[in-house]
Parts: structure tokens; sequence; C-alpha cells
């Protein structure tokens, strides 16, 4: 088999480096950064599915554990009670835990140097996030066509592959009332979280890129001294090629990512497994990733739905979600099971059903 030289090592870059060198492989990481963990570009927030994808614990890196979610629209509220916990992690602590595993298990890692050419006698594998150049080579030939009605459709598409979040931790004059808790507000084409770290320390963010707007949001409703900003590039789920002769993406790189809520933690991991056992057993990565692309083009649909929504479709949808076999099943089921929650949700509630069709003006 050819070396393996894997570009980025973040935690997916990091975890499909530690999958193949436990399988014996020779395996070369680069991250142009010095430091692993290092930006923090994420809110850290993950569902309990991620201890059924890691063969190792994550304890050590978990900050906080959230039992409850609570959503906000204009002028309704609802309140979920997890029946799995989700996972506040500590980015840096959790790049690094995966980073020594890879050691451990015999990857090599090269820091603070950025790659540029490649070898033609080995495996690469771009990690290398939402503006990915090893994603960009795979697909530089993608979709090239003569009609140009579908050259037009792939350029509409270009203007949506990457949104961005910003995102400050912050110290609350007062105690947190609940630091098991949640709480996302909802607005149109964004939403705006508030995650607690402990009893006096959170993570309050938006998806979208004005600092100031966030800002005036936390003044008007919390007390708080910023400890510092963060902020991000954040994919959006695309139908690409994932593989090209001895290239391949995964994680941000490939989009792996659920657009309802933009983490790209877990299906990123799920990939890396398939990827790795692709590689190892000669399969079609393509094809392996079927299931999971499946469930993120989900995401982005519903993404797509509540990019249209209105304040009082917002209003409308935590009306419904309130319905007790509604409630049940979101408080039941995490957010890294969607197929399974859309089986479900229509049939137990077939007014979301309208609901949407409603918002697109199907009626």
């Amino acid at each position: 088999m050819k070396n393996i030289t894997i570009i980025g090592a973040g935690p997916i870059g990091s975890y499909v480096a530690y999958l193949l060198a436990k399988q014996g492989k020779k395996v070369e990481v680069y991250e142009e950064h010095k430091k692993i963990g290092k930006p923090v570009q994420c809110a850290g927030i993950v569902t309990s599915s991620i201890k059924n994808v890691l063969d190792f614990s994550i304890e050590s890196c978990i900050k906080n554990k959230i039992k409850k979610i609570e959503v906000h629209s204009k002028n309704h509220c609802i309140e979920f009670n997890l029946k799995n916990l989700d996972f506040v992690l500590d980015r840096e602590k959790f790049d690094k835990l995966i980073y020594k595993q890879a050691k451990v298990a015999g990857a090599k890692f090269h820091l603070g140097k950025k790659v540029t050419r490649f070898e033609k006698n080995k495996i690469i594998i771009g990690a290398d996030g939402p503006l990915s150049m090893i994603s960009k080579l795979i697909n530089k030939n993608k979709n090239q066509d003569k009609n140009k009605d579908k050259n037009k459709n792939k350029n509409k598409n270009k203007k949506h592959k990457i949104s961005f979040a910003v995102q400050a931790r912050v110290k609350t004059r007062t105690k947190i009332k609940d630091k098991n808790k949640v709480i996302i507000f909802l607005k149109s084409k964004s939403f705006v979280w508030f995650i607690p770290e402990s009893s006096n320390v959170a993570r309050i963010g938006m998806i979208g890129k004005n600092i100031k707007e966030l800002m005036l949001f936390i003044k008007e409703k919390y007390e708080y001294k910023i400890l510092e900003y963060q902020s991000g590039i954040l994919p959006c789920y695309v139908r690409k090629k994932v593989h090209q002769n001895n290239l391949f993406i995964v994680g941000d790189a490939a989009g792996h990512i659920k657009e309802t809520t933009y983490g790209g933690i877990v299906p990123g991991l799920r990939a890396a497994k398939i990827l790795t056992k692709s590689i190892i057993e000669c399969k079609n990565y393509e094809k392996e990733l079927k299931k999971l692309k499946k469930e993120l083009w989900i995401h982005h649909k519903i993404r797509e739905f509540l990019d249209k929504f209105s304040e009082k479709d917002y209003d409308l949808l935590v009306k419904l979600a309130k319905r007790p076999k509604v409630k049940r099943l979101f408080e039941k089921v995490d957010r890294d099971n969607i197929i399974k929650i859309i089986s479900k949700l229509f049939f137990i509630e077939p007014r979301f059903l309208y609901f949407f069709l409603r918002v697109f003006r199907v009626f």
C-alpha cells in the first residue's frame, strides 16, 4: 500500500491518522498551525453519539454536560429534557487528545508546515477545512458542461458553500441559573446560542460574521465580561466528489456537517471511520459514504426550509413542537439521528408536513 499523507491535524484529520496508524499504515500529518487545537473555531457541543464513534474516553475533555435545551422564537418558548446528554467540549483538549492517540498509534506529525505539492506515489487525504485545497483539486473538473443553464446553477451554488459564525466566551456577573441547559434563540436565517461551560462561564455565539450584532444581543440579555472572541468559517453541505485517484477528502473539507445546527464533529468522525475502512479494504469511498451523505442532505434541506422562515413561522414551529408526542421525540432521539426523527415526525404530527409546504407556498 502507498504511504499516506494527511493534510490537517484537526480532530478529523488526527482521527483518520489514528485509525490508519492502528492498522499499521505509515501515516504523516501536516498542519499549518504550530499548535494543536488553536485557533478554536466552533461552539464545541456534541451529542452523546460521539461515544458510539470513538473507541477511547473523552471524559477529560468534557467541560459540562447538558441535560436541557430551551428554544425561543419571538413569542414562544419550549424546553426539552434530553434523554441522552450533550457534551460541552474543551476543544483544545479534545483536539490534543486525538492527536496524542494518533502519535501513540504511530502517526508522524509535522506542525507549522503548509503543504503545497504532493508526491504521486502517496495517498493524500484532505482534512484541511472548508476552503480545502484538496477538495478543489478533486472537484476542479466536476460539473463541466456546455449547457449554459447548468453552469448558471453551478455558479449560484458556489455562493452557498460556506457560512460564518462568531462566538464570545463570557464570564457572567451573576451565577447562571441552570448550568446544564443550553438556550437557543431562533432568528431569520440565523440563530443565537448560549452554552454554559460552568456556573459563571458561557459561550454565546451566532451564525453570521457581525460581532457588533452579537454584542448588542448579549447586552440585551446578560451582564458579562468578555474573556475571548472566537470565529470560524462553516462549510455547507454540497454534493461533491470526495475521491479521485489517490486524493480523498473528509470532514469540513468534504462538507460533512449537519447544517441544521452546523455541527461537524460527529459526522466528520463517522466519515473518518468510513474513509479508513475504504482505504484498508479497498472499497469505494463514495459508495461507503452513501448513508451518511443521505443524512447530511436531509439536514441541508431542512436548513433551506429554516432559512425561508419568518418570525411567525418560527412561532408556529415552536408551538407545534410543544405537542407531547413531538416533544418526546426530540427529547428521546438526538440530532445525529435525523432520519429517525424525520421518519416519525410527519407520522405523529402531520401538520409539520403542511407547515413546510406552506412555507414554500405549495398551497
